[in-house]
């Protein structure tokens, strides 16, 4: 009894246990109240990663890059009304705090030869056009080389609006992004539908999104848990109990994670349901054992709390660690939501052994005078047992055929092994923001409006430098070969749209210096004229695209949202071509959110490798020491490997990508797979101790503990299933394929192991 005097504490000081819980929670009570959520691209990439590094300088030297993007389709824009509505909008929303320029046709500019100097004047004059002075502008911007299909649509009925933020912290962004939706509605009026698209529209909606799912997600998934609970043990009190220890661990479990700084974004939203799904485990197993034994000693409710203590504590302390472990795995991903979802994962399920072992008897024991299952009760519930053997008789059943068909079952086993190694050879990854919006959601669809009328939204950056002053941007050699990169890759690669880099500016300023002669639209050939043009334009523009000491110039291509195939293929093309005409004069970076896509996409294909080894190897260490052989341990394994199998070709043979989210599949399952495992390996070693062969011994476990592990497995599929009412597509992939590996888990413990051990026949030590 020595081994147990943890229990008695438990019992005889839970007064004690309860008033020290309630007073250390408060804390995290407070913590809890402090949620917050933020959702940027950079928020998924560690602060040494090369790809942000460079952003982030290229967003030092350049300025800001975002900007939202105002779109609307008349059947001729060249109307007074239209330009007059245009011009109202732009003079509003310039004067928002946080717009750092607004670019349209009414605010385009155009560079005017005056002597020996160029002035920069409006294309659309500030008075009311005439009708003779609107043919005269249309014409004009038409004719302008950039223009079309950056601000006009090439049949000229859709026009842009492009508005340019300063950084802006997350709430002021949204708040910015409201105003500039209020303004631009009220004055284009009802009868003009507007569509409004940019990188920061879909930060922001990422973030209500999210915010929104985990709002829906925790109650739903409690209160289903409280009806499962309810149902499976017949008692309302023990029900309410397991809800107030599932509440404390959810508060322990948030709490703790905002208040070491941490903000809910798409991934980390998903905490709330996961943890309350895998916590319920251990309290079923508790109170299921409880229940039993309440019922077969005569009704001595202390001794049944020890009892369920005793019997219970072991096998969920290791389905606890082996849960963690599958968590803890993210610690090495590169994805930092990722990482931060497991880590505080796995101490939510630490947290929750100890509040079902500790917490969960002690609020138990207050009931000692008025027992959860009352005496009078007792008789019914006894009564009830015929309907309760329908699922007991099902098992029993269940046991008899694996233990009858074994081989065949193996068999079976193995055509699906090869079946759905196929499938996994064709999983593909998904780092696209757009694709995790559904098709009907209004944003997707001013985006894809914009991009089939206007060109693509992605900013795709190459970054040339010169590596030595003597070839700098002021030279025209430079200047040319600069030119002539960014027409051929635009020409070459079909994702990028339009272009713009300082060989435009400098073009349309030697064409205004030469009387407007449409033959001087080129690159100047001297370098004083080229630095002449650099002192004449504008900074606004020219520090935008040229760095301060002219070493450096920047391109800046369009790019539709597209897969991140097309894009990596499309950087390859440049790298290519770039390598081969740079030589040692030049070098390049390529930045913008498209090349950070791809390099999300890289670190999903290394998170995916490295969380799932590092799970399984871990989990295999851990599993021996339960398993005492290593023969038994490789079945054990092989029996939880093997559904993350048939969920990974799944994905493969129906094109469902590995996201954000969906690369925590394998990991999240073999760490909760195995629990199930734990807990009938346990009972099938007690009954070979007791005598029993290894068949009988499969059969009586499935009594002893198949009914707690099927209903956990209900459980967790529900709490994961939960996930498809979320309104962002990994999120509802995560949810649903999660539920499927956990019926595909309990399938795997209930049919596949108890067949690799007749067909082996390990040996089971003390």
């Amino acid at each position: 009894m020595k081994k147990f005097n943890f229990i008695n504490s438990i019992t005889t000081k839970y007064k004690y246990i309860i008033l020290a819980v309630i007073l250390i929670s408060l804390p995290f009570a407070y913590y809890f109240s402090q949620q917050k959520h933020f959702y940027h691209v950079s928020i998924f990439f560690e602060k040494g990663d090369e790809s942000i590094v460079n952003y982030n300088t290229f967003l030092e030297k350049y300025g800001n890059d975002e900007a939202i993007v105002v779109v609307f389709k008349n059947d001729d824009i060249f109307t007074t009304e239209s330009i007059e509505t245009i011009k109202r909008i732009c003079k509003r929303v310039e004067r928002l705090k946080g717009v750092q320029k607004v670019i349209s046709i009414t605010e385009l500019e155009e560079a005017v030869g005056d002597k020996d100097s160029i002035t920069f004047k409006k294309i659309i004059k500030e008075q009311r056009l005439t009708r003779d002075e609107l043919l005269e502008t249309k014409e004009r911007l038409l004719n302008h080389k950039w223009v079309k299909g950056f601000l006009i649509s090439k049949d000229t009925t859709t026009t842009a609006i492009v508005i340019e933020l300063i950084p802006l912290a997350d709430i002021v962004k949204r708040d910015t992004v409201d105003e500039i939706k209020k303004i631009t509605q009220e004055i284009a009026g009802a009868k003009t539908k507007l569509h409004f698209t940019g990188v920061p529209l879909i930060e922001i909606e990422m973030n209500e999104l999210s915010k929104k799912d985990k709002n829906t997600f925790v109650p739903i998934t409690g209160l289903l848990i409280f009806i499962i609970v309810l149902c499976l043990l017949r008692s309302l009190t023990l029900a309410i109990l397991c809800q107030i220890n599932l509440m404390f661990i959810f508060i322990f479990s948030v709490g703790l994670f905002v208040g070491t700084g941490e903000t809910f974004n798409i991934v980390t939203s998903i905490i709330g349901p996961i943890l309350l799904a895998i916590s319920i485990a251990d309290s079923i197993h508790f109170l299921s054992h409880y229940r039993e034994d309440y019922l077969n000693n005569g009704g001595n409710h202390t001794k049944s709390v020890k009892n369920a203590i005793k019997y219970v504590w072991l096998p969920c302390f290791f389905t606890s660690i082996t849960t963690a472990i599958g968590f803890l795995s993210f610690f090495s991903s590169s994805i930092i939501p990722v990482k931060i979802l497991g880590i505080y994962t796995a101490i939510g399920v630490i947290f929750a052994f100890i509040f079902t072992v500790v917490f969960l008897p002690s609020m138990l024991m207050i009931s000692a005078k008025r027992p959860p299952l009352k005496k009078e009760h007792q008789n019914k519930i006894k009564n009830n047992r015929d309907k309760e053997g329908i699922f007991e008789k099902n098992l029993h059943r269940l046991a008899i055929f694996t233990t009858k068909y074994y081989k065949s079952i193996g068999l079976f086993a193995i055509i699906l092994f090869v079946l759905f190694v196929m499938g996994v050879t064709k999983i593909n990854f998904e780092s696209d923001s757009k694709n995790y919006l559904h098709k009907t959601n209004q944003l997707r669809t001013d985006i894809e409006f914009t991009e089939s009328n206007m060109g693509g939204l992605i900013p795709f950056i190459l970054l040339i430098k010169a590596n030595s002053p003597d070839i700098d941007f002021t030279h025209s050699k430079s200047l040319k070969l600069l030119d002539n990169i960014q027409h051929r890759m635009l020409g070459e690669i079909d994702i990028f749209s339009n272009a713009f880099s300082i060989t435009d500016y400098f073009k349309e300023i030697h064409k205004a210096f030469n009387a407007d002669n449409e033959k001087y639209y080129k690159i100047p050939e001297t370098q004083k004229e080229i630095q002449d043009y650099y002192e004449l334009g504008d900074p606004e523009v020219i520090d935008r695209i040229i760095s301060p000491d002219f070493m450096e110039a920047r391109i800046s291509f369009q790019s539709f949202w597209c897969t991140n195939q097309d894009v990596e293929r499309a950087e390859k093309h440049i790298t290519t071509y770039l390598n081969k005409i740079l030589g040692d004069n030049f070098s390049f970076i390529s930045t913008g959110l498209a090349i950070l896509y791809i390099s999300m996409e890289n670190n999903l294909v290394e998170t995916q490798s490295k969380s799932l080894i590092f799970a399984t190897i871990l989990i295999s260490i851990f599993m021996f020491f339960v398993c005492k052989t290593i023969s038994l341990t490789i079945i054990a394994m092989i029996a939880n490997l093997f559904p993350i199998l048939l969920i990974l070709g799944f994905m493969g043979w129906y094109g469902i990508p590995l996201d954000v989210t969906t690369i925590m599949i394998a990991s999240v399952t073999i760490g909760i797979a195995v629990d199930d495992t734990i807990h009938l390996l346990t009972w099938i070693r007690r009954n070979i101790e007791s005598g029993e062969s290894l068949s009988s011994s499969i059969i009586m476990s499935f009594h002893d503990v198949g009914k707690p592990i099927a209903i956990t497995s209900f459980v967790l599929f529900c709490g994961f299933f939960i996930l498809i009412l979320g309104n962002l597509k990994p999120t509802q992939s995560f949810g649903v394929l999660t539920a499927l590996a956990m019926i595909l888990a309990l399938i795997g413990d209930l049919i596949l192991l108890p067949a690799l051990l007749l067909i082996f026949k390990p040996k089971f030590k003390k």
